[in-house]
């Protein structure tokens, strides 16, 4: 289980920092982190990251940071994920650990092309029809 633990985090660590970083050829990452969430997937393994929600006491997420604590809304937020919370089968395997905060406000991030974004090199984009349409 242990193994499982390790490779779900590593997952997590890994994705988010290629989905972060300002490196132009991801493909290879995007690649191989398929192939792991495929494996994960396999074997009934969720990994979450819950950065931007309502913070609620029931979630499986252990707080190690709150931001201005005196001044902590009703409805903190999940500022930052530190680890994800890890689910296998149902059952929760690993808390996740978070930094609250009465907001949250994403870093501007440019989106990363995927693969499914762009068309393969072998396919051509599909012709406008000449036929007008009828109404």
């Amino acid at each position: 289980m242990a193994d499982i633990i390790e490779l779900a985090t590593a997952y997590w660590r890994l994705n988010k920092w290629v989905g972060e970083c300002g490196c132009t050829k991801k493909l290879p990452a995007f690649s191989s982190l398929r192939i792991i969430r495929e494996f994960l997937d396999s074997e009934g393994v969720s990994v979450l990251d819950m950065t931007g929600t309502i913070y609620d006491s029931g979630f499986s997420v252990d707080i190690i940071h709150v931001e201005a604590p005196e001044i902590l809304s009703e409805k903190p937020v999940i500022m930052e994920m530190l680890m994800p919370l890890i689910i296998k089968k149902g059952t929760v395997v690993q808390n996740g650990q978070a930094v609250l905060s009465n907001t949250y406000s994403p870093k501007k991030k440019k989106r990363s092309p995927r693969k499914t974004d762009k068309l393969s090199q072998t396919e051509k984009p599909a012709k406008a029809s000449s036929k007008k349409k009828v109404q």
